[in-house]
C-alpha cells in the first residue's frame, strides 16, 4: 500500500506561507519605524 504524503507536502507549503508573512510584517514593520 502506498503512502499518502499529502499532508508533507500541505505542512511545507503552511510553514513556506507562515514564513513569508512573518518576513512581510519584518519588513513593512522596519519601514514603518522608518518613515
Amino acid at each position: 500500500m502506498r503512502r499518502d504524503n499529502s499532508h508533507h507536502l500541505l505542512a511545507a507549503a503552511q510553514r513556506r506561507r507562515t514564513d513569508t508573512l512573518q518576513r512581510a510584517r519584518k519588513v513593512l514593520h522596519e519601514l514603518g519605524e522608518a518613515g
